[in-house]
């Protein structure tokens, strides 16, 4: 589910949440964030695999998921980095992520 935090028409931010069922005890959930400002995109916290086609369809209703600018992954945790190689090889995106 999409929740808009921000919207000017020019900015917008979007925060998305509770995108797996569940009902799943082996799911983490995380929220993933969406800023759209002049045409570009980034994805903040791309998200484990079972939240991938709830986001996929969610960001679209927004921004076209395949014209991604960056993708940001804050740390290499799985609920945080699962979904990179569908986001990399999906899009044009750039991966943004701490050395460490």
């Amino acid at each position: 589910m999409a929740f808009e935090l921000f919207n000017d028409g020019k900015h917008i931010c979007l925060m998305f949440s509770n995108l797996a069922d569940e009902g799943d005890s082996e799911l983490v959930q995380a929220n993933q964030f969406l800023i759209v400002h002049d045409g570009n995109g980034i994805l903040l916290d791309p998200g484990g695999v079972l939240s991938y086609n709830e986001l996929f369809i969610g960001m679209s209703k927004y921004f076209p998921p395949k014209q991604l600018k960056h993708v940001f992954a804050p740390h290499a945790d799985p609920d945080i980095i699962a979904l990179l190689p569908r986001w990399l090889n999906g899009s044009n995106t750039t991966l943004l992520i701490s050395r460490i």
